[in-house]
């Protein structure tokens, strides 16, 4: 199975809060998903649980418009398993993840 995301993403320069022709274009996002989990980077195979795990996921992400073409952005964001066992350690609560990205990108 091949990773699944169904997200919600909130803009924040939509005209309400600030302009739609910011320069910096901050959102926010919510939703859940279904992860592949793999163990082909670790040497030691006994690394962690293969197989698909649904999650909930979250973020925020900023975009930086450089002109009407181009942009950079920063995203964090933050995943919570449904399950505590793909680590191989049980320790109370669920397995979790925190991810950051640098993105240079265009705007359409």
């Amino acid at each position: 199975m091949k990773p699944l995301d169904v997200s919600v993403k909130y803009k924040l320069a939509n005209g309400y809060l600030l302009p739609e022709t910011a320069k910096l274009v901050p959102s926010i996002y919510v939703g859940g998903g279904v992860n592949n989990i793999s163990n082909r980077w670790w040497k030691n195979k006994d690394r962690v649980n293969t197989g698909n795990y649904g999650s909930f996921n979250g973020g925020v992400e900023f975009r930086y418009n450089f002109n009407q073409k181009f942009n950079f952005s920063y995203n964090l964001g933050f995943g919570y398993f449904a399950t505590d066992n793909i680590d191989r350690r049980i320790e109370g609560t669920n397995d979790m993840y925190l991810q950051h990205a640098f993105l240079l990108g265009t705007n359409f």
